[in-house]
């Protein structure tokens, strides 16, 4: 008796000892979490008290039949599941690179986020940033290594990152497609996955302590060109409070980077159809994923940045902030000096490729004479080549993000800020960009990168 009496209270000391460790380093007792589909396991805390939950499904896996179909709800699943290891990076080239490196894993199943929180319980109510990966829209996902939310959640923040379908996945439209859909439209299927990773939050970041009625909406590049149309989409209506948008708007000029109408859309989709070799979207379905990612590689047109579809873009965006329709919140928008320093690395101009001044007369026309004012082909190559980069720079990210800030500034009542970042020196000076009265302008904001505000 006494042995037994003995070996008990060893026992007992044993497990007051364990629990007391527990409280005095923080560490959490083994647990799940229970989310929409089912239950999770909960994640030990790192040194600074941040968890990161990895893989959390949003949507069902848009495979087979619900390939070009709008994110379906997320399948239930038994047990406790794991969130250690990534989700598989959705469908994608290497155009742009290797982007993340640490995840080799790609699949069309590829509808997952990523949480990362420092509270400690359900009830505290924490701010929410949910962040929009660039990439042109044909590359990137939510686990890239520059992505890591851990600094940022170590300031007070749940940070969520996401994937979303991209390229001829992602952005697909075609007349059949357009006809079986519920809303008469189609090509902007990562859009609508952005949107349902945005419901999963309402419904379900009070789990890892963040506050629904307090989410901040951010991107980069082509994340942030999303996020411009998300912000100007009815169907986004309740879902975040603040903007963010890091060198990207899709107020642009340029055809080939803005949403297209959707008949165009359509067009290029029986082009690709028919490109491909086969007959229906129903035979395209039943295409292997590598086939048709190989065949849009090969095609001249780009599949990427959506279209006006009447449901998810009503209007074009530029309409849209001119009549005051977007979602009107607090907007922070700019962009980088020398944007155009990575556009004109990857330009490529043939032998026979017409002087400079001839390009540009080319595509300004009657602005031509203005257009080369503002970047003249100067006396050298280097000239040039500063002028091509500034211009490049200009069209494709500055303009769309001056626009984006100038339209809400204008035509909203939420503060709008812009910034241009510098990284130790002034840029050019953009003097054909004149700002309305209300944009409070950060112009002068040094030594802060996009992806300093972003995450790191």
């Amino acid at each position: 008796m006494r042995t037994f009496m003995r070996s008990a209270k060893c026992s007992l000391a044993a497990a007051v000892a364990a629990l007391a460790a527990i409280f005095l380093t923080g560490t959490r007792a083994a647990e799940s979490l229970q989310i929409e589909g089912g239950q999770i396991a909960d994640a030990a805390s790192d040194a600074s008290g941040v968890r990161v939950f990895k893989g959390i499904p949003y949507a069902a896996p848009p495979v087979g039949v619900l390939r070009w179909k709008a994110p379906q709800p997320v399948q239930s699943w038994n047990g406790i599941r794991s969130t250690a290891e990534w989700g598989p990076r959705c469908v994608q080239s290497n155009r742009l690179g290797d982007l993340d490196p640490l995840n080799k894993r790609m699949d069309e199943d590829c509808l997952y986020l990523n949480v990362w929180t420092p509270a400690t319980s359900s009830s505290q109510s924490l701010p929410v940033m949910v962040w929009i990966h660039g990439g042109s829209n044909l590359n990137g996902a939510g686990s890239q290594p520059e992505f890591d939310g851990s600094r940022l959640a170590g300031k007070g923040v749940v940070v969520v990152t996401i994937n979303y379908r991209l390229d001829v996945f992602g952005f697909l439209a075609h007349p059949e497609l357009t006809k079986e859909s519920d809303t008469n439209s189609s090509g902007n299927y990562g859009l609508l996955d952005q949107i349902a990773a945005l419901k999963w939050v309402q419904r379900n970041i009070r789990t890892f302590g963040g506050d629904p009625n307090r989410v901040t909406l951010f991107g980069e590049s082509a994340g942030a060109f999303d996020v411009s149309l998300l912000m100007a989409s009815p169907l986004t209506k309740g879902l975040f409070v603040r903007v963010i948008g890091e060198s990207g708007g899709a107020l642009t000029t340029i055809a080939g980077f803005g949403p297209k109408p959707l008949q165009i859309g359509e067009q290029d989709g029986i082009k690709f159809i028919e490109a491909i070799g086969v007959k229906s979207v129903a035979e395209l379905r039943a295409k292997p994923a590598r086939d048709i990612l190989e065949a849009a590689i090969k095609s001249p047109i780009t599949y990427a940045f959506g279209v006006v579809d009447g449901y998810v873009v009503p209007e074009h965006p530029a309409s849209i902030y001119a009549k005051g329709k977007q979602n009107d919140v607090p907007l922070l928008v700019g962009w980088n000096a020398d944007e155009g320093s990575l556009f004109a690395a990857r330009l490529k101009l043939p032998a026979d490729a017409p002087p400079y001044a001839e390009r540009i007369r080319a595509q300004f026309k009657d602005q031509a004479d203005a257009a080369l004012k503002l970047y003249p082909p100067g006396s050298t190559s280097q000239d040039e080549k500063a002028s091509l980069t500034a211009l490049l720079g200009d069209e494709i990210i500055a303009y769309g993000s001056w626009a984006w800030a100038e339209r809400a500034a204008v035509s909203g009542k939420s503060p709008v800020y812009r910034y241009i970042s510098h990284a130790g020196h002034l840029a050019r000076p953009n003097s054909q960009f004149i700002l309305s009265p209300r944009l409070a302008s950060i112009t002068s904001l040094r030594f802060i990168t996009s992806s300093t505000i972003s995450m790191r």
